[in-house]
């Protein structure tokens, strides 16, 4: 049998920190910023990203909002990757009630720019 979860303790030793605290208040900031744009609302069932994983670094071209999706393999609909037509893919993702066209689109116009003129250059060790 499961032990029972220990909130308290758990809060105590981790949750409660400093460092812990600041990094929530970090995401939430993130979120309340986004949020006053319009790009993500309550219950939408929509994340916060910090793009370079830094929680004080809440400059918008750091933040993006991403929409999680998890599978079921057991699942009448479920198609073997090699059966994927763009198609299929294509529905799908306009038929995520979390996400629009017009964030996937902005998102592809991102990941461009950035391929183009990254932001950060990442340095070889041994060049």
């Amino acid at each position: 049998m499961a032990t029972k979860r220990n909130y308290k303790k758990e809060y105590a030793e981790f949750q409660g920190t400093s460092a812990q605290k600041k990094k929530r208040a970090g995401n939430n900031n993130a979120r309340r910023k986004l949020t006053r744009t319009g790009a993500v609302k309550k219950g939408d069932g929509k994340d916060v990203h910090h793009k370079d994983g830094n929680t004080k670094n809440n400059k918008r071209s750091n933040l993006a909002v991403v929409c999680s999706f998890s599978p079921d393999p057991d699942s009448e609909s479920w198609v073997d990757f090699a059966d994927i037509t763009e198609d299929m893919a294509v529905g799908w993702v306009k038929a995520c009630p979390q996400i629009t066209v017009a964030d996937i689109e902005a998102s592809i116009a991102n990941q461009i720019k950035e391929s183009k003129t990254p932001s950060v250059i990442a340095e070889i060790p041994w060049a």
